[in-house]
C-alpha cells in the first residue's frame, strides 16, 4: 500500500514540457572519421545552424585556411572567389538564412560518397550533391547541384576532421552549382 502512495507521487510517468520551437536545434556528431564531416554538414544546413556548419569547415587554425575552388562559370560570374575564406562561408550561409520564409529549410543532400584517399591526417572524397534553398526570390538560383571533391584533414589537438580544399564541379552548363547558390547569396 506504502508503495502504490509512493507511485502516485512520482512524477517519472509525467509527460514532459515541449522544447521551445525558437530555440536552435545541434546536431553534430564529433567528426572523427571525414565521411562524418559530410553528415554534419547536412544537419547543419537541415537546422540552418551556421555554428555547427562553420565546424565541418577547416581554419587556419587547425589544418590551414579554407581554400573553396568554384566552377569555371560561376568563377567568371562571380567576383567574389578570388579570396574565398571561411568569413565568406558563414556570410553567404547567413543571408541564405535570412532570405528563408518562416517555416523553410534548407535541404542539402549527397549521394554515396568515394573515398578517393586517405592517410593519417588527410583524405580525399568525392560525392555528387543536391543543395534546395527555398527562398521564393526571383533570379535567384533556388538550388545547386553537382559533384564536390573535398580534401579533409584531421586537426590532431581535437581528433577531428574538417574540410580544408573545397572544389566544385559542375553538373552541365545549364544546372546551377554550389558555386552559383554561394557567389548569389555573398553579395
Amino acid at each position: 500500500m506504502c508503495s502504490l502512495l509512493m507511485l502516485a507521487s512520482c512524477t517519472l510517468f509525467d509527460t514532459r514540457d515541449p522544447e521551445d520551437p525558437t530555440v536552435l536545434r545541434s546536431t553534430f556528431d564529433p567528426p572523427t572519421e571525414p565521411l562524418t564531416v559530410l553528415g554534419n554538414m547536412t544537419a547543419a544546413f537541415r537546422e540552418l545552424n551556421e555554428v555547427n556548419y562553420l565546424r565541418c569547415l577547416s581554419d587556419s587554425l587547425t589544418g590551414g585556411g579554407l581554400e573553396f575552388r568554384p566552377t569555371p562559370e560561376a568563377s567568371s560570374r562571380y567576383g567574389v572567389f578570388l579570396a574565398w575564406t571561411k568569413q565568406q562561408e558563414q556570410e553567404y550561409f547567413l543571408n541564405i538564412r535570412s532570405r528563408l520564409p518562416t517555416g523553410n529549410a534548407l535541404t542539402l543532400t549527397f549521394g554515396t560518397p568515394v573515398l578517393q584517399s586517405q592517410t593519417s591526417d588527410s583524405a580525399q572524397v568525392e560525392v555528387t550533391y543536391d543543395l534546395v534553398v527555398p527562398h521564393g526570390q526571383q533570379s535567384v538560383p533556388d538550388r545547386g547541384r553537382g559533384r564536390a571533391q573535398f580534401v579533409m584533414v584531421l586537426d590532431r589537438t581535437t581528433g577531428f576532421w574538417a574540410v580544408r580544399r573545397w572544389s566544385d564541379f559542375a553538373v552541365d552548363a545549364t544546372t546551377t552549382s554550389w558555386s552559383d547558390v554561394k557567389g548569389a547569396f555573398s553579395q
